[in-house]
């Protein structure tokens, strides 16, 4: 069971609820100090990649971009194999007898989609938008702003301004920007600072312009996330010492197949197979875009070709079980500011960022490593609203998800801007999909270009000298936050994989509620959206129990 259901857990007392997690977790609220992958899991985004690779939490999937191997998807810089003595093998050119593996893969518009799909109201944006401020404890707007929330379990916080407008290189960029999507000019740090300090997120739809991006973190610079409520909720005791809420936690525990009762007209979910067997009321499955599709299938549901070509017993038959970013580097004629130059990294008494960060949260360790956003409207949108994110930061890169992507890949010299599409309902194309990317790609080779004297000129690492852009972006191009793999769409539809209710069509007592129903990717950042999924469920699952 997933902590989707615990809001409902907490006011439900008949319910009883059962949570097989892979990993193990620990139930002290407190961030204790136990290894480097603890602490790693404890900052804020700019250690993502580290903790994202450490042995306790990584969780690996390769995957191919492309059909054709040969002529498209061995270009990709990044591809990888699997070396006969166990190793990696990054790159073209591999070693005889390595075997191919592949890529690993770690708004408004969008929920008014889900309504029309699915013909359910209740997923308009005005309706969705309170699931948000439920989930939101937002820390980085006055109390009280409109279509935000100020005590929920997810903290949101920005980097301080001067991280950004401290740096006269970083100005020079972003005032370039302003001027270039917005026609504005912002001829003073303060006037930028404006400007990045703008709600990225109001109500309604995205707006073109420059922003601070907005991380899960805490007041005192720590991530904030799922388990801080998943902790509380299993530590909750009532005056007598017992426990609150009725929920179980089992870690390093992966189901590896839903069970079903057969006897009924209608296949129905009681339990799921790991270690033991359990009868329950329902299974809810939130296993993620590429775990999920895959216990259905081993469950039995999903296409009947394909689980037959694997001798997979049929339940149910169900054919229903893309989002691109790529990245343009330049290196600076000189070092762009460096905040880090005094961090070792070594996370010891030694470490002056890490005991700034350990004593007050602020330093280099506690602001988030990619700041820096532009929204922007591509040509090829399919309605008035911005369709591209870019972000990016001075000083590093990111170039995709491969063994080792965490190791730093930018010199301090280097800029990069990330490219980052939100598809909207008409975007299914591959081909929109990249020439939306290739404008993304000449705005930022255009403020490249525009740099002033003291950075200028700007050697463009990537796309590399005399290659073409288009070319480089399709070899490059990557899924940073993978969606979509059983979409909800109406009940009794056989392209889609579950209804408005998340049920699983075709069988009973199955639902799925993560990243995987969105039937479009819901934005840039999933994150938010799939926490408001949960929400969502929990009231269905309370509706339902109380009729």
């Amino acid at each position: 069971m997933s902590m989707l259901s615990l809001a409902q857990a907490r006011e439900e007392e008949q319910w009883r609820l059962l949570w097989l997690e892979r990993v193990t977790l620990s139930f002290s609220s407190k961030q204790a100090k136990i290894g480097v992958t603890n602490l790693l899991n404890s900052f804020q985004r700019c250690f993502s990649g580290q903790a994202a690779e450490g042995l306790d939490s990584s969780w690996q999937f390769f995957v191919h971009h492309y059909r054709n191997n040969e002529t498209q998807a061995y270009r990709d810089p990044h591809y990888t194999y699997l070396m006969s003595n166990g190793s990696y093998h990054i790159g073209p050119n591999p070693p005889e007898g390595a075997e191919p593996l592949g890529i690993v893969y770690p708004r408004g518009v969008t929920w008014d989609y889900i309504a029309e799909v699915t013909g359910d109201n209740s997923f308009e944006a005005a309706a969705m938008r309170e699931y948000f401020m439920k989930a939101e404890k937002c820390n980085y707007l006055p109390q009280g702003t409109p279509g935000h929330g100020f005590d929920g379990f997810i903290t949101l916080s920005r980097n301080n301004v001067t991280y950004l407008t401290g740096s006269a290189g970083v100005v020079d960029q972003l005032s370039k920007a302003s001027l270039e999507v917005e026609g504005i000019e912002a001829n003073s740090t303060d006037a930028l600072a404006d400007l990045l300090l703008r709600d990225p997120y109001p109500p309604g739809e995205y707006s073109e312009g420059i922003f601070m991006l907005v991380s899960a973190v805490t007041e005192t610079k720590r991530r904030s996330g799922a388990r801080t409520y998943v902790v509380d909720t299993l530590n909750a005791k009532n005056t007598d010492g017992s426990k609150k809420y009725p929920l179980t936690l089992s870690t390093r525990s992966l189901a590896t197949k839903v069970l079903f009762d057969q006897q009924g007209e209608v296949p129905r979910a009681y339990g799921v197979e790991y270690m033991n067997r359990a009868r329950l009321k329902e299974v809810i499955v939130s296993g993620g875009s590429f775990n999920t599709p895959q216990i259905l299938k081993l469950s039995g549901v999903g296409p009947r070709e394909e689980l037959e070509k694997f001798d997979i017993p049929v339940v149910a038959d169900v054919p229903a079980v893309d989002n691109y970013e790529a990245t343009v580097i330049g290196d600076a004629a000189i070092d762009w500011d460096n905040y880090s130059e005094n961090c070792t990294f070594d996370f010891g008494a030694s470490d002056p960022c890490y005991q700034e960060w350990l004593l007050s949260g602020t330093g280099p360790y506690g602001e988030a490593a990619a700041p820096l956003s532009l929204v922007y409207r591509s040509s090829v949108s399919d309605n008035e609203h911005p369709d591209l994110w870019l972000y990016g930061a001075p000083g590093a890169a990111v170039t995709g998800f491969y063994p080792g992507f965490s190791r730093p890949a930018a010199s301090p010299a280097s800029f990069s801007w990330a490219l980052a599409q939100m598809p909207g309902p008409g975007s299914d194309a591959r081909g929109v999909s990249r020439c939306a990317l290739v404008e993304a790609g000449e705005l930022a080779l255009n403020l490249f270009n525009q740099t002033s004297e003291t950075w200028a000129p700007i050697t463009i690492v990537s796309p590399g000298p005399g290659e073409d852009l288009r070319q480089s972006l399709k070899d490059e191009a990557f899924g940073h936050h993978a969606t979509g793999s059983c979409r909800m769409g109406p009940k009794g539809d056989r392209d889609a994989c579950t209804d408005s209710q998340f049920r699983v069509q075709g069988v009973e007592g199955l639902r799925v509620a993560d990243a995987s129903v969105f039937p479009r990717a819901p934005g840039a950042w999933p994150t938010m959206p799939t926490y408001m999924i949960g929400l969502k469920l929990a009231d269905i699952l309370s509706r339902e129990a109380s009729s």
